[in-house]
């Protein structure tokens, strides 16, 4: 039986200087996959028309897109460079007056996505050792939002101590 729970989120390694704030997943992936980045801003622009919105709360503004942003007349549908290998695209297409008009495969998107969260995940920078904090974790199990391995790798925790909500990136 255990004693205490931490329950650990991405304060915590902000505190330890590892840049894992939305904001530096949109600063990476502006850089290392720009298309991409510029295609989900046009995506979300009618949803989101100031971006800075959209990044402030990623996790929950990921699922709310506009329709009049996937359904237009003049659509040109999403390229992705890591979409070689997905299975065929699911197209679907609707009648509207006079239009006929194409969804963008969100499926597509969010593999997209999820695989350059996967990439900039690992890149993020060891945690500082000189922020680390005194914690006392005789009989401690750990619930933890982040994907980085702080806990494991400054702190000494092991894993099986450790239930990583989101999964862990190693």
């Amino acid at each position: 039986m255990f004693q205490r729970l931490f329950i650990i989120g991405n304060g915590f390694d902000l505190h330890h200087d590892i840049a894992s704030s939305f904001q530096s997943f949109k600063n990476w992936i502006s850089v290392h996959h720009t298309s991409f980045y510029n295609q989900l801003m046009r995506l979300y622009s009618a949803t989101f028309p100031r971006y800075e919105r959209f990044w402030q709360n990623f996790e929950d503004n990921i699922c709310k897109i506009n329709s009049n942003s996937i359904i237009s007349h003049d659509y040109t549908p999403l390229v992705f460079s890591c979409s070689e290998g997905l299975a065929a695209k699911e197209e679907t297409a609707f009648n509207l007056p006079n239009k006929l008009v194409e969804m963008a495969n969100l499926s597509e998107l969010l593999i997209s996505l999820e695989s350059y969260f996967n990439d900039w995940v690992l890149q993020l920078n060891t945690p500082n050792v000189s922020k680390k904090i005194k914690l006392d974790t005789n009989g401690a199990k750990f619930l933890c939002f982040n994907y980085t391995s702080t806990l494991e790798d400054l702190y000494g925790i092991n894993r099986e101590d450790i239930l990583y909500i989101h999964g862990n990136a190693r």
